[in-house]
């Protein structure tokens, strides 16, 4: 079990983690080319007006405070002079004299450039769509896998095992949005008269007649098929492998050897000790598939946290990209966190590494 300093350990070094994933993000975007300013006052805009711009949004400062301001802002516990508005979603607030104010809120991310909405209502308005298109193609992508692989290393270098390895190669080979074109293409048109399955659509949708969001699952299908690809393969050759060492080891002759069948020892001593990899590799999946479901996103309409960014990207809105790259980059921290916390429960060995 996980001792305090070891908790302790691996959460100061998240902090920081999250800390240089910040900073190298605020300096990435401050040293590229192109005026926010300008972006935000149009053609028309006078260089009055946009001098105004450069006020409101905080670029009148030095590089090293503006990345404090930066901090400030992403930060649980930040600083402000009492009666300054800063938009924060704030929970309460202890004053420090007249001066300052310690305030206990959540991040803020700042403002679109191209609609002043905050970028934290954008984030959290498309969130629901990605986190299910994302945990959709896990579940897929563990549903086939993993029977795959167990299978498979029954017979190694037999004829499954020869095809699994060989599609599996083929499937880590093939990039999201080209595996999201051909089965949009061949599922979505070609077979779309016996499957019914819908190319574009959105998850959420508003009924007038019923007065209510409904989910349309059939919209989900072919984009978290197309996304769950990769991750399958990567699960099916790891659970593979796995089995294959673990029905080598000595605690399975012994259950042989004491006459157990076949089925008993795969799945209630094999697969058990052999399934740790995997859940491993498939929890770290979850970050790596919000930023792979972009391309997978923009194939299939879907409009989750992909559709998002591309929009960002095409209108430049600097706060937008680095509100998402923070929120995938701080996802991407916390599972792994979480997993080093977890996974050692299943497997003590981890506890030493």
């Amino acid at each position: 079990m996980f001792t305090a300093f070891n908790i302790l350990n691996l959460t100061s070094k998240a902090i920081f983690s999250l800390i240089g994933v910040a900073a190298i993000v605020f300096l990435l975007f401050n040293v590229l080319p192109g005026d926010p300013a300008k972006l935000l006052g149009g053609k028309h805009a006078d260089d009055s007006q946009i001098e105004m711009i450069r006020n409101e949004i905080g670029l009148n400062h030095s590089l090293p405070v503006r990345f404090v301001y930066f901090m400030n802002d992403l930060s649980f516990v930040s600083f402000k002079k009492p009666g300054t508005d800063h938009n924060w979603s704030e929970w309460f607030s202890i004053e420090l004299g007249k001066s300052a104010e310690v305030v206990f809120k959540w991040p803020y991310l700042g403002k679109s450039y191209t609609n002043r909405t905050l970028v934290s209502k954008m984030i959290l308005d498309a969130l629901p769509e990605s986190i299910a298109l994302v945990f959709t193609s896990l579940f897929l992508a563990a549903l086939i896998g993993i029977p795959i692989g167990v299978y498979a290393s029954q017979k190694p270098n037999g004829t499954l095992d020869t095809l699994l390895r060989i599609l599996t190669s083929f499937g880590l080979a093939v990039p999201s949005f080209v595996a999201a074109i051909l089965i949009a293409w061949l599922l979505g048109y070609l077979l779309n008269d016996y499957l019914g399955l819908p190319i574009t659509g959105i998850l959420f949708k508003y009924d007038v007649y019923k007065g209510k969001e409904i989910i349309q699952f059939q919209n989900l299908i072919l984009p978290a098929l197309a996304l769950s690809i990769r991750p399958m393969c990567v699960s099916g050759q790891l659970m593979r492998n796995s089995m294959v060492e673990v029905l080598k080891k000595d605690f399975i002759r012994t259950a042989r050897s004491k006459g157990l069948s076949e089925r008993k020892i795969l799945f209630k001593h094999a697969l058990p000790n052999a399934i740790n990899p995997v859940l491993s590799a498939l929890g770290g999946w979850m970050a790596a598939l919000l930023t792979g479901s972009i391309f997978v996103e923009f194939v299939f309409g879907w409009k989750g946290l992909g559709s998002v960014l591309l929009n960002a990207i095409d209108y430049q809105d600097f706060p937008v990209i680095i509100g998402l790259t923070l929120v995938v980059s701080t996802t991407f921290i916390l599972i792994n966190w979480l997993l080093k916390l977890i996974m050692p429960y299943f497997d003590p060995t981890l506890l030493n590494e």
